[in-house]
């Protein structure tokens, strides 16, 4: 449970760090959603491009 725990919080941590999450520019919260879902999709992606080599 904690790996899991710091794993969870180090994404959040980039996400508000380097994808703008800090506070959105985006009204409505479909807006928003859609805003935090493209932001994890761009973290999954650097991911898997760093596991894959």
């Amino acid at each position: 449970l904690n790996m899991r725990q710091i794993w969870c919080e180090g994404s959040f941590a980039a996400q508000k760090a380097r994808h703008n999450l800090r506070s959105l520019y985006r009204r409505g919260q479909e807006a928003a959603e859609a805003h935090c879902l493209l932001s994890a999709m761009a973290l999954n992606m650097k991911r898997m491009v760093k596991c894959l080599g």
